[in-house]
């Protein structure tokens, strides 16, 4: 944990969560400083990795993916050897969007996406249901609501 960071660091960090392209000089005319010390901020919070990376939130809605949700499966063991031919498979389908473990690594959580609920019903099918890695999951159709 980075213990030097105060308000206007959070500032900073809020404001970036919302518009990560937000240029320097943006930044620091919303927290109150000059453009030379928030870049100087800005670069200890990438250099201390409080910020990892930008990246792009994307509509899936605007590529065709009616469907968002969420899977969140148990496999049948912990072992090495099931994890990882778990992962291979989810790994290699396109329409899996994000895979996280949770600490009981027998458990994940996976985002996905479909065309619509005939496609999101095939991907059950083809690739949980039948899926002998998997003892249980539960399934949540979202809708991403804006902060």
């Amino acid at each position: 944990m980075v213990e030097a960071l105060d308000n206007i660091d959070r500032q900073m960090l809020d404001l970036l969560k919302k518009n990560g392209r937000m240029t320097n000089v943006e930044l620091a005319e919303r927290v109150g400083l000059s453009p030379p010390p928030c870049l100087r901020r800005l670069r200890f919070l990438e250099s201390e990795k409080v910020i990892t990376g930008y990246e792009a939130k994307i509509d899936t809605r605007k590529l065709g993916y009616e469907i968002q949700a969420v899977l969140i499966v148990n496999l049948v063991s912990p072992k090495a050897k099931v994890v990882s031919r778990f992962l291979d498979t989810m790994k290699n389908i396109d329409s899996v969007q994000k895979i996280e473990s949770t600490i009981d690594t027998a458990e994940f959580i996976i985002t996905l996406v479909a065309n619509d609920l005939i496609g999101y019903g095939q991907f059950l099918k083809n690739y949980v249901q039948d899926n002998e890695d998997i003892n249980s999951f539960k399934s949540y159709i979202i809708d991403n609501v804006e902060k």
